[in-house]
């Protein structure tokens, strides 16, 4: 008679960053919990099994997590469940990132004290009580400001401030809103990041990726790109990388992580331990030619996982699309028609009154970045028209 080997895997969250680990727990045989608030969430029609909950408070999220039997919880793409998942992993002795590590994922003043006690190389920053105290901040940083919400996440709370009067404008609300206000020394040079697993103890891989930015006062990666065309920085990056992993203690998890390389040397401006967001998951996939949601799956039911190196050696590159008038609460493979396109979904599936919602998400591979820009524009008019025909 066989042994069914099948675990119980609790997802935190069903939005549309969690829906690939789902499909990662079921292809691999085992079953899955999803863990959210109630919602239209399309992650709920991968689960096998529906918890309603918090995933932002620790105790509830435990409390489930033993009702199910959990031999394992994860989540990707936000930092929301992060101390949640933390208190489950202490708790239950599962592996996975500790609740010391997992805080730090989503409070941004604690991780800069962590980097700055471990000497790990990031912008110089003050914690203040008043808009007034920016003055001298910006008599010895200079001008613009970065001003951060500690408990936010990725670049959501994250404001480059042109000049003073902005700064104590957007101070004003950050003190309204949490008591005092993170500001960071503004790095110029060129922003990238990293993916990265970690498993017992071991940095199995990290592997820097290009990002295209959008401007404004908040700016935020629009399109993530393999290979990251600036070598020099590459070598420093991963050791920087190990280094800042070390710091924050992240064990059993994906890995996150911003740099800014400059002429003031290779930074870290944040990092996170879960996979990072808007289709970093499938492109890091696609590079490496595993399926990158199943390499979580696994490292977190404690699986040993083997040397993992790029697989292509040509470009990819991912892009979240964007539209008026559409709610965000589906998700839709499509068939892709051009070879260079590797995958497309789309999330929308409803009209709203929202602005700027993302719609979906398209990876495309090529012979060099221009190659897959080229496609993603193309792709990207081929999904609009799709939802408009809805």
């Amino acid at each position: 008679m066989p042994i069914n080997t099948a675990k119980t895997v609790m997802v935190l969250g069903a939005g549309r960053g969690q829906v690939g680990l789902y499909k990662a727990i079921r292809n691999l045989g085992h079953r899955s919990v999803a863990a959210s608030i109630a919602g239209e969430y399309p992650g709920f029609q991968y689960a096998d099994e529906i918890a309603i909950v918090d995933i932002s408070d620790p105790e509830a999220v435990l409390a489930a997590a033993k009702e199910q039997h959990a031999d394992a919880v994860v989540t990707s793409c936000m930092d929301t469940a992060m101390q949640s998942l933390g208190r489950v992993v202490d708790t239950l002795g599962l592996p996975g990132p500790s609740e010391a590590s997992s805080r730090l994922c989503f409070d941004k003043r604690a991780l800069k004290e962590t980097l700055s006690d471990h000497d790990v190389p990031s912008a110089r920053y003050r914690v203040i009580g008043s808009p007034s105290e920016l003055i001298g901040i910006a008599d010895e940083f200079g001008l613009p400001l970065v001003l951060k919400l500690s408990r936010s996440q990725g670049s959501a709370g994250v404001f480059i401030c042109e000049t003073l009067c902005n700064a104590c404008e957007k101070a004003e609300e950050i003190l309204a809103e949490e008591g005092f206000c993170l500001v960071e020394e503004y790095l110029g040079g060129i922003e990238f990041g990293a993916q990265a697993i970690v498993s017992n103890g071991d940095v199995v891989f990290i592997q820097a990726h290009g990002d295209l930015m959008t401007g404004g006062a908040n700016p935020k990666p629009y399109i993530h790109y393999y290979p990251f065309e600036h070598q020099e920085l590459v070598n420093e990056a991963v050791c920087l990388g190990r280094k800042a992993i070390a710091a924050c203690g992240f064990d059993n998890c994906a890995v996150n992580i911003d740099y800014r390389g400059g002429a003031e040397g290779l930074c870290i401006l944040e990092l996170t331990g879960r996979a990072g967001a808007n289709g970093l998951p499938e492109l890091t996939g696609e590079l490496l030619g595993v399926d990158y949601y199943e390499l979580i799956v696994r490292i977190a039911l404690g699986e040993a996982i083997g040397d993992i190196a790029p697989s292509r050696r040509k470009a990819l590159a991912s892009e979240m699309v964007y539209a008026d008038g559409y709610r965000c609460n589906g998700y839709s493979p499509i068939r892709c028609i051009d070879p260079n396109i590797r995958s497309t979904i789309l999330f929308a599936s409803a009209r709203t009154e929202d602005a700027g919602q993302c719609i979906g998400q398209i990876v495309a591979a090529g012979n060099a970045l221009s190659d897959c820009t080229s496609a993603l524009a193309a792709e990207r008019e081929r999904l609009i028209e799709r939802l408009s025909s809805l």
